[in-house]
């Protein structure tokens, strides 16, 4: 089949074929490092910001809970009640961060909701903590950490290293 072409038009063809398959491979891969570039910019754009606000989450929720125990353990120091409601704050922030940049995922929207349910309830018992040792109720702000504040904390901390893991 080969025979009746010249060498001339071999040439030609075998230079046209090296060509398109060069072509083909150039935009195979430029084709790889945009869809990578996407990739890149998605998981900056949302699971970076989602992963810092579990971190975030994780941590001021226990940072909330050690300077209360701190401020029951020790009514006299004042950290706690500049320490606690920023940490609160935070945590807040972090949690409407975390529930916005979940790509509509419902699963995750559930965990969240689960997590705000225990945050709500840990929260209020913290602030209560607060106002009881204010009021000189120490002995009553004991109580409520151990009831309270650990329990509902607890069960939301084991819910957000969870999602830092998947």
């Amino acid at each position: 089949m080969l025979s009746k072409y010249t060498i001339s038009q071999k040439l030609i063809a075998s230079f046209v074929l090296v060509f398109v398959l060069f072509g083909a491979g150039v935009w195979s891969a430029l084709s790889g490092v945009v869809s990578m570039g996407d990739r890149f910019d998605q998981y900056f754009k949302l699971n970076q910001v989602r992963y810092t606000a579990y971190q975030t989450m994780f941590s001021d929720g226990l940072l909330s809970g050690m300077a209360l125990r701190n401020l029951v353990l020790k009514p006299t120091i004042k950290g706690p009640y500049k320490v606690v409601p920023k940490a609160i704050e935070r945590f807040e922030k972090s949690f409407k961060s975390a529930y916005a940049t979940t790509g509509g995922n419902e699963e995750i929207h559930a965990q969240l909701d689960l997590v705000n349910e225990y945050w709500s309830k840990s929260k209020a018992a913290k602030l209560k903590v607060l106002d009881l040792v204010k009021a000189g109720k120490v002995d009553e702000a004991i109580v409520v950490p151990a009831k309270e504040t650990q329990p509902n904390g607890q069960k939301g901390r084991h819910i957000v290293q969870k999602l830092t893991m998947d």
